[in-house]
């Protein structure tokens, strides 16, 4: 399916069939919505607007099949607007995508460690410590080059005085 639908702006709503062309954004429009958003945001939009309209904006994206450049940028955008407002379910969903997106590797991901370092704490906040150990696997496993990275470093660290109570460290 490739959308259809010029208008910035949409309301989230959940599909119950096959979307129509009509009602799905193009990645043009996207990219001017991803924008719209970021200027809104910047001038003290709610989040729960903000946030219904992301999910209206990933869920064009996800039904048109886009994962390149722009779905990071606005899985990341989503990502912190939720960090931000606590909302943590959103920001799972968001990881979730962001993970997939990130193991493409022709991507651009200026901000891979970032939010990898936002996973573990969050993994830390929903007592998840199995995917730390996980995750830390994995990076050693992959020898990524960066793998010394002062966001991914640090919240290993709290994920280190964390598991070993060590909360004086802190």
């Amino acid at each position: 399916i490739v959308g259809k639908n010029q208008t910035l702006e949409k309301k989230y709503l959940r599909l119950t069939s096959q979307p129509k062309p009509e009602t799905v954004r193009p990645l043009k429009v996207l990219h001017k919505t991803l924008q719209l958003l970021f200027d809104r945001y910047c001038e003290g939009a709610k989040y729960n607007y903000l946030c219904d309209q992301c999910k209206s904006m990933r869920q064009d994206l996800t039904v048109q099949n886009i994962k390149e450049d722009f779905s990071i940028m606005a899985y990341e955008f989503h990502s912190k607007l939720a960090i931000e407002n606590g909302d943590w379910g959103e920001f799972n969903q968001c990881q979730s995508q962001l993970k997939l997106l990130y193991s493409i590797t022709e991507l651009h991901k200026p901000n891979y460690f970032e939010f990898l370092a936002y996973r573990v704490l969050y993994y830390i906040l929903t007592y998840n410590y199995s995917e730390v150990f996980e995750l830390e696997l994995s990076l050693i496993n992959e020898r990524h080059p960066d793998l010394k990275n002062e966001y991914l470093d640090y919240a290993l660290q709290i994920f280190k005085c964390v598991y070993d109570s060590n909360y004086y460290e802190l």
